[in-house]
């Protein structure tokens, strides 16, 4: 078996050990060492499992829209935070020219 059949296998979603045990070699039949033994009674059957809370298509995508809106609002609250701080007197902002004039020629406490 080359690379490009184990690397089909595993994207077929076959896992290591399954892959490994196709590997082996086909010519060794594997003979039983001992006779069979006799068969167990039938295994009880496993009982059906509950869904899990929370995966319910419809309670997913219902999820997923109550979040997109959550997002949806605050982008648009950032957003208009943005605006008014832009707007109504933000921060004031130090140009280059104004920090090379402060380093060259510093103001002194009685020019405050």
């Amino acid at each position: 078996m080359n690379t490009e059949n184990v690397l089909a296998l595993i994207n077929a979603g076959f896992t290591v050990d399954e892959v490994r045990r196709m590997m082996a070699d086909p010519a060794e039949p594997e003979a039983p060492a001992e006779p069979a033994p006799a068969p167990d009674p039938e295994p009880e059957p496993a009982p059906d499992p509950a869904p899990a809370p929370g995966k319910d298509p419809v309670e997913l995508l219902q999820t997923i829209e109550a979040l997109r809106q959550q997002i949806e609002d605050l982008r648009s609250t950032f957003s208009a935070a943005a605006v008014r701080q832009d707007n109504f007197g933000g921060p004031d902002k130090e140009s280059v020219g104004d920090v090379l004039t402060a380093i060259i020629n510093p103001k002194t406490k009685k020019e405050v």
